[in-house]
């Protein structure tokens, strides 16, 4: 469903997301395929309105469809409310963003952009992408910030994200009025279009209902996270994680206290991901609001992070307290022998 990273959903060996090029290749003939015709680097200043036909706003999205009719609505693209978050980084990243925003934007979906504080956000008033904005939103609710200066490796890498998490999950803008969220680079580019994203993930008959992905299945357990200890002794990331100033230390163990103010505490054994997900309202409910309190498991894992210098956090974060917690444990896709997900066969990954 995305392209450069090829954003969402394998079909076959198709990528939901994509990199640019490809998209324009597979969007041909195919009625799914996003618009993607718009050659980078050159745009023009405004692009006319290609907004789709049919919203998402209906009261199917609140009750389990049961009739001819209902399965017919569905059809016609309407289903989950998606909310995205976009971070852009550079003038490469706001251009390319151009493309995803077109892509993207649709009545119903929350679209929050995130600008790194280190890019004058002058070239962001002066760009297509301010252009296209104010000219034609389709409906959705659009909110450009520029809040964080993200470091490479370093743990400010997740701050846009968490803060995206929080605004959905609190604020009265956002709250209860989305279905999934996905995060995404500004070069991020879907292949389908905001009618099927939306039909896939209806919270009542979409086949990806429910489930949250936490990796793209860049690695070798595919569309579930991978274990450090299935990496290889010598392999970077597995030393990383497991030594100290190489000495090794194995798997933390973690004193926290949970949900319901009981003393516990959780070996947390490291698990990779992608910092590109897909997630479920309330597994992000639950992460930003524990992330709010100082003992929570999350807040004592990132502490962690932070003391320890970890590299990488934005892969292992998300991916490894999902893994820990019960009953989000349980929410990763079901796959079929090849890799594929269970519910909707046609997907290996999700970029």
């Amino acid at each position: 469903m995305f392209l450069p990273c090829a954003f969402l959903l394998s079909l076959c060996a198709l990528s939901p997301f994509t990199a640019l090029p490809s998209a324009a290749a597979a969007a041909e003939d195919a009625s799914d395929i996003a618009d993607t015709r718009h050659n980078a680097p050159v745009f023009p200043r405004h692009h006319p309105c290609n907004c789709y036909k049919y919203p998402p706003d209906t009261p199917y999205r609140h009750s389990s469809a049961s009739s001819t009719s209902d399965i017919n609505k569905r059809k016609r693209g309407r289903g989950a409310r998606i909310a995205y978050l976009i971070e852009a980084h550079n003038a490469r990243t706001l251009d390319d963003a151009v493309h995803l925003f077109r892509s993207i934007r649709y009545p119903g979906n929350i679209i929050i952009i995130h600008i790194d504080s280190k890019f004058p956000m002058e070239a962001y008033h002066n760009s297509t992408l301010a252009t296209e904005i104010d000219a034609c939103k389709c409906g959705a609710d659009v909110l450009v910030e520029s809040k964080f200066s993200p470091h490479w490796g370093k743990w400010d890498m997740n701050d846009p994200t968490h803060y995206a998490m929080d605004l959905l999950a609190f604020d009265s803008r956002f709250k209860d009025k989305w279905d999934v969220f996905m995060n995404l680079s500004g070069d991020t580019m879907p292949v389908l279009t905001p009618d099927r994203m939306a039909e896939l993930f209806d919270p009542h008959l979409g086949p990806l209902r429910g489930i949250n992905f936490v990796t793209s299945a860049a690695c070798e357990t595919g569309l579930h996270p991978t274990s450090v200890w299935e990496f290889p002794d010598g392999w970077h990331k597995k030393t990383h994680y497991t030594h100290v100033d190489g000495e090794y230390i194995g798997a933390s163990v973690l004193d926290y206290v949970d949900d319901d103010g009981n003393e516990r505490s959780q070996r947390m054994d490291t698990y990779f991901g992608s910092q590109w997900m897909s997630l479920q309202p309330d597994f992000v409910a639950w992460l930003a609001r524990s992330l709010k309190r100082e003992d929570s498991l999350p807040s004592v894992y990132r502490d962690e992070f932070i003391d320890s210098d970890r590299l990488m956090s934005d892969e292992t974060f998300v991916s490894t307290l999902l893994m820990h917690t019960h009953p989000f444990n349980e929410t990763l896709p079901r796959l079929l022998s090849r890799g594929n997900v269970a519910s909707f066969p046609k997907i290996y990954s999700t970029r």
